[in-house]
């Protein structure tokens, strides 16, 4: 699978946040050798539970905080899954379209399901 085979690929010790789809956690690599991060919808470390939330909701703060957040938070790897389901818009996590702006942030998956973002230089 890609985006298994992507985060598998990554260094020993990077730091994954996901946004999106938040009980659905993908397996940190085939060695567990990544570190998952809980984020709040801001790119903040959480310090509060999800609760029965199944998406992180829209960000309330702009575009160059939510990068500083994660810059502090240590995130290296941004995951968002938005799984299909019938009913639901297929637009995709606010988290996701910020990313798309931030100069240092390369894509390194996307399909259907699931987009990966590294960041950093």
């Amino acid at each position: 699978m890609p985006p298994a085979r992507v985060l598998d690929e990554q260094s020993a010790g990077t730091r994954v946040a996901v946004f999106g789809d938040q009980w659905i956690y993908p397996a940190f690599g085939a060695r567990h050798h990544l570190v998952p991060l809980r984020v709040d919808r801001n790119g903040r470390v959480a310090t509060r539970t999800i609760g029965d939330a199944m998406e992180p909701g829209e960000l309330t703060v702009d575009r160059a905080t939510f990068r500083t957040n994660l810059r502090d938070s240590g995130v290296q790897i941004v995951v968002v899954l938005r799984q299909p389901h019938p009913g639901r818009s297929g637009e995709r996590p606010s988290q996701e379209i910020a990313l798309q702006t931030f100069g240092d942030a390369h894509l390194l998956h996307r399909d259907r399901a699931t987009a990966i973002f590294a960041l950093g230089p």
